[in-house]
């Protein structure tokens, strides 16, 4: 696994980066500041803003893989109103600082299950977005975890029990309040807003046009 280290502080932080390509579709990005773990992963066909504000859609993996002195570069194109376009590069280390200090664009994506068709209410205003911006506030979901724990409140699955050191502090953050029950200013709770789960338990959670309340996918969990 390729490790590099920022030489020069960003905000402060000097944090270590760990990148693991999986199955040749997906670089899982490692952040270590300190023993503060934030995990990201990047796979092929995703979409997002990147840290220059530029729209891209991810292309490949790097073929050289990276080094320890420049860090990870993933492979992605620009998207445009007819498409995609140029071919470029993009840091990683970059863009998952990017989502760490919370800059993201709002209208950034990458997962399936996080994409809503509707409207999602941000604080003072309403605006059409791509993305439940509240599963991916890194502040919240940071709180939301010290709480919770990294287990799925669902199934119980623990990554770093399956996939060992590679999987610590790995699991994603789930909207329970609806979001067309969000009003006006809104600001969210990670507490009593928010709900750690695993991946697969996101995806069932998210399907359909009504998404399952936290208690029926446990139903039906264990129903089957």
């Amino acid at each position: 696994m390729l490790q590099w280290k920022r030489t020069k502080a960003v905000r402060g932080q000097k944090p270590r980066y760990s990148f693991e390509e999986i199955r040749d579709s997906t670089l899982r990005v490692i952040r270590d500041n300190d023993g503060e773990i934030f995990v990201r992963d990047f796979s092929i066909g995703d979409r997002f803003i990147t840290y220059a504000g530029l729209k891209v859609e991810m292309e490949s993996l790097n073929p050289d893989g990276g080094s320890e002195e420049s860090g990870y570069y993933i492979i992605v194109r620009e998207v445009t109103s007819s498409g995609t376009g140029k071919k470029t590069d993009i840091s990683a280390q970059n863009q998952i600082d990017k989502l760490y200090f919370g800059q993201e664009d709002n209208e950034e994506f990458k997962s399936p299950h996080e994409v809503d068709d509707g409207e999602v209410y941000t604080e003072g205003a309403v605006k059409q977005v791509v993305v439940n911006k509240y599963e991916r506030d890194p502040k919240a979901r940071k709180a939301c975890i010290a709480r919770y724990g990294c287990k799925c409140n669902v199934c119980g699955f623990d990554f770093s029990d399956r996939y060992g050191k590679n999987g610590e502090g790995f699991i994603e953050v789930h909207h329970i309040k609806p979001l067309n029950e969000i009003k006006g200013s809104y600001q969210v709770d990670p507490i009593n807003d928010l709900i750690p789960v695993c991946s697969n338990c996101h995806s069932m959670l998210h399907r359909g046009k009504e998404p399952l309340s936290i208690e029926e996918l446990k139903a039906l969990v264990t129903r089957n």
